[in-house]
C-alpha cells in the first residue's frame, strides 16, 4: 500500500466528514503538503477539494483566493499549475 495515497484518501474522508455538519454557506476546499524548493514541505489550503484531481508530484503555483468570512478578505492557496 502507497501510504502518501492512504494519507490523502483519509484526509479527503476527513474533510467530507466535517462537511456533513458545516454552516451553510461552507464550501469544501483541499488541503495538502505542498515542497517548495530547497526540500521545505509546507501544509497548505489547496484550490481542488477533488482528490481525483490531485496527484502528487504536480506542479503547483501559489495563488489568492477569497478567505471564508463576509468581509471580502484574501488568503493564499495552491493550485495545480495544469490548470491556469
Amino acid at each position: 500500500m502507497d501510504v502518501r495515497r492512504g494519507l490523502r484518501d483519509l484526509l479527503a474522508e476527513l474533510i467530507r466528514g466535517a462537511m456533513n455538519g458545516a454552516a451553510d454557506g461552507f464550501e469544501p476546499y483541499g488541503v495538502g503538503y505542498v515542497e517548495l524548493p530547497g526540500e521545505v514541505r509546507v501544509e497548505a489550503r489547496l484550490t481542488e477539494a477533488d482528490p481525483a484531481r490531485l496527484r502528487i508530484g504536480m506542479p503547483m503555483e501559489l495563488v489568492l483566493v477569497p478567505a471564508p468570512g463576509p468581509d471580502g478578505a484574501l488568503t493564499y492557496a495552491f493550485a495545480p499549475a495544469e490548470d491556469r
